[in-house]
This record gives C-alpha cells, sequence and structure tokens, in this order.
C-alpha cells in the first residue's frame, strides 16, 4: 500500500479537507479523484459524493497536499480543523494517521498543520502518538475549542482500541493550544471503562453546552452496552468481542443494515 495523502480543495465557494487514507502521491491529479478514491467522511453517501467529486474535478489544482511518510499508516484516515490553536489569526488543520508504527506497531499518530498568509504548511508542526501498541491514536481528530478560554484553540484525538485496565476500552485525550502551538503533553485524557466499547470512536468540540464560557467537548464510544444487547452482535446477540479494526466496524454495520432492509422488503421486520 502506497502512503496517503490528504488535499485541500476549493468546493462550492469554501474549502473541503479530504483524505485518501488508501491513495498514494502517483495520484494527485485532480482527474483522477473519483469513485474509487472517494475520501472517509462520516454521513457521506455517493449522491453527495459525486457532487463534491465533480466539484473537485472543475479546480485546476488542489490548495493544499500532503502525502503521508510511511506505508499502511492510513494517514488521512481523520482529517478536520484544529481552529487556530497559536492564536495568529489562522485556522490550523490535524490529520490522523491510526496505524502508523513509531516504536509500537499501529499505535497511531495525529498532525497538526498551522496555516498562514500563504496557506497550510507542507510539513507538520505538531505530532503526538499513541505510544501503545494497537491504540489506534488517531481514528477520529477534531478541534476541542477553547476548552480553558485562554483565546487559543485546543485539540482532541480519539485512541479507540487503547487499553488500560479493560482491554478496547479507549481514551480520548485533549491538548491545549497555546502561543508557541500546541502543548506536547495532553492536558486531559479519559477512558470509557467498558472492556471493547472503543471510546474515543468518535470525538469532536460540543461547544459551550452549560453558558459558562469554556467550551466543552463529546467523546463516542460505539460499543458501549450498559448491558444492552450490542450492535454487533445483532440479530443473534452472542457475546464477545466485537471487531478492533475500524474499516471491520464499518464493514459490519453495513452488513447489519443490509439484513434488516432485505427483511423488510420480505415483508418480515428485522430484529
Amino acid at each position: 500500500m502506497k502512503p496517503a495523502q490528504v488535499v485541500l480543495a476549493s468546493v462550492l465557494a469554501g474549502a473541503l479537507l479530504v483524505g485518501f487514507p488508501m491513495k498514494g502521491p502517483a495520484l494527485p491529479a485532480v482527474e483522477r479523484v473519483d469513485r474509487s478514491s472517494a475520501p472517509l467522511l462520516a454521513g457521506v453517501d455517493r449522491a453527495w459524493w459525486a457532487t463534491i467529486r465533480s466539484s473537485i474535478q472543475s479546480v485546476n489544482r488542489f490548495g493544499w497536499k500532503v502525502v503521508g511518510d510511511q506505508r499502511n499508516a492510513l494517514f488521512g484516515w481523520s482529517v478536520g480543523t484544529a481552529g487556530d490553536v497559536n492564536g495568529d489569526g489562522y485556522d490550523d488543520a490535524i490529520v490522523g494517521a491510526y496505524q502508523y508504527s513509531n516504536g509500537q506497531t499501529d499505535e497511531g499518530r495525529a498532525f497538526v498543520y498551522y496555516g498562514s498568509a500563504s496557506g497550510l504548511s507542507l510539513t507538520a508542526n505538531w505530532t503526538a502518538e499513541g505510544d501503545q501498541a494497537n491504540a489506534y491514536f488517531g481514528t477520529s481528530v477534531g478541534t476541542a475549542g477553547d476548552v480553558n478560554g485562554d483565546g487559543f484553540d485546543d485539540v482532541i484525538v480519539g485512541a479507540p482500541d487503547y487499553t488500560i485496565g479493560q482491554t478496547g476500552e479507549g481514551r480520548a485525550y485533549v491538548y491545549l493550544g497555546g502561543a508557541d502551538g500546541l502543548s506536547l503533553t495532553p492536558v486531559w485524557t479519559a477512558e470509557g471503562d467498558q472492556t471493547y466499547g472503543h471510546f474515543g470512536g468518535s470525538v469532536g468540540t460540543a461547544g459551550d453546552v452549560n453558558g459558562d464560557g469554556f467550551d466543552d467537548i463529546i467523546v463516542g464510544s460505539p460499543y458501549y452496552d450498559n448491558g444492552m444487547c450490542p450492535m454487533w452482535a445483532a440479530p443473534t446477540c452472542t457475546t464477545g468481542r466485537p471487531p478492533a479494526h475500524p474499516s471491520l466496524r464499518i464493514g459490519r454495520l453495513k452488513a447489519i443494515r443490509r439484513l434488516r432492509h432485505s427483511a423488510f422488503r420480505r415483508g418480515r421486520p428485522g430484529t
């Protein structure tokens, strides 16, 4: 597998940050952006991507592109705005590569690229890693807003297969922004406290939900079941381990939906 890439394209008078975790540097041309290189974005369906693909193909070139430096790291699996982490008036971008290995296999890494008057940096200005084999740090990334009210945006990163106490419980990390950029160590971490709950499968800012002047965060734990039948075990509701690899989890959910839709077409609702 070739190193993957992330591009920033001007679309519909705005900007679209797109990750191509399966594609490499041999596919930089706009004309090569097609169904086979559809981005991994939450909630994207084929009709929406067809519209965006057409818009991207009308652009003369990508506004910004970076390519991963390690094979099979899945650089660009997750992408998003980091907000303005260093307070220079320019927004920054964050990219995840959850299978990045540097000391620990598939520990994962997140990369932040600072914005400027000339655009985003071509080299990462900040990186952080999961520091545990198979933690999948960087499966989800995004801005945390300004959680401490200091005027600098912060970032949040999920590692849904992190293990400490319970296998595969997952962990989320918040790193503070500042005049010198992002902190090298997280100011806050939390775990899911349930075996294979995969806390950190999704992360993001929640805004200021209680009006205290500080932004809040939200974290998803897709396999937290609270004693209920987990989605991954449907329709038999057997116990055991859910698929650990994010792509396998997505595939299983799609298979479950197809089974249920098929049952409805036959006149028998799925269970």
